[in-house]
């Protein structure tokens, strides 16, 4: 099977996992749009769950990469936070997806669904390690790693929540009604949260 063919069905999968749910979506739903044998599929894939584990982990690793660049240009956790927002609202779809496959809750609790990047780095969600970098260095940390990892997940968190809801249909009709929630409001909350965090840890 080719890489293009590879590509066009996790594609395709992340679509519709992220559309219909796990359970509601079947390998052969997934070759049927994606115009791929079934055989293939399970061949490379092994199961729906594994397929399922390398939509997510193809996800990951993609954001990682995203994330890892960014970090290179920037030199403070806040202009960092800002930049990963900004990040999440340019590549809104694939973001958005990631985040229902992430929180699904009808999922078996099966290992194989497991992606490995999760299994690898336990720390939270993509781009903790990141912020687990540039935290220790800007404020020359050198306390117990529990509470940097708090920290990096506390600022990421919130930075997903403001995410998560700007793309909110009902919160875009409401815009005009919804006080403090301009672009400049959403800047400033993760501003901030990010030194409230660095405070309460220092």
């Amino acid at each position: 099977m080719s890489k293009t063919t590879r590509d066009l069905i996790l594609a395709t999968a992340s679509r519709l996992f992220a559309d219909r749910g796990y359970d509601n979506t079947s390998i052969r739903d997934i070759a049927k749009e994606a115009d791929a044998n079934v055989s293939a599929i399970n061949y490379h894939f092994k199961s729906k769950a594994g397929l399922y584990a390398e939509v997510l982990n193809e996800n990951v690793l993609r954001m990682r990469d995203k994330l890892d660049e960014i970090k290179g240009q920037i030199s403070s956790t806040e202009d960092l936070a800002i930049e990963i927002y900004k990040y999440f609202m340019d590549e809104s779809n694939t973001f958005f997806n990631s985040m229902k496959l992430f929180l699904m809750n009808t999922l078996p609790l099966d290992e194989a669904i497991m992606p490995p990047t999760c299994l690898e780095e336990p720390m939270g969600p993509p781009g903790t390690h990141v912020l687990m970098e540039l935290i220790q260095k800007e404020i020359n940390y050198s306390g117990d790693e529990e509470k940097l990892i708090w920290a990096a997940r506390n600022i990421m968190h919130n930075i997903i929540i403001i995410s998560l809801v700007a793309q909110s249909s009902f919160i875009k009709l409401m815009k005009e009604k919804v006080c403090n929630f301009s672009e400049e409001e959403k800047i400033e909350s993760i501003k901030r949260n990010v030194r409230s965090t660095l405070n309460f840890i220092r």
